[in-house]
């Protein structure tokens, strides 16, 4: 996990800019920092490959990693191997994939 923001509203609608510098959430934009280990994240230069269906995580077609109920959302967005979920809790969880 990379960072995980709290919205004032549930998070219907989840999108990433498209050099990946932030969030959209709503209409609203969530300007983060991925810190990790104190370095900048590296943002590998992957196809799109990277995959959300139903409780998996995936590479390609291959299903890897299985999300448990807590972690399934109501929305998600993907840009290159970062993957946010945005839940009608109001949480936007942004988690990198690391294959």
């Amino acid at each position: 996990m990379l960072q995980t923001l709290e919205v004032d509203a549930a998070v219907h609608t989840l999108s990433f800019s498209s050099d990946g510098t932030y969030v959209q959430a709503n209409r609203r934009p969530l300007y983060t920092t991925f810190i990790f280990d104190g370095r900048a994240v590296s943002r590998r230069n992957l196809p799109r490959s990277v995959f959300i269906k139903e409780q998996w995580a995936g590479l390609y077609m291959e299903n890897l990693l299985w999300l448990p109920s807590d972690q399934r959302s109501s929305c998600i967005a993907i840009h290159e191997s970062i993957v946010g979920f945005g839940y009608l809790s109001g949480r936007v969880l942004v988690m990198e994939f690391a294959f």
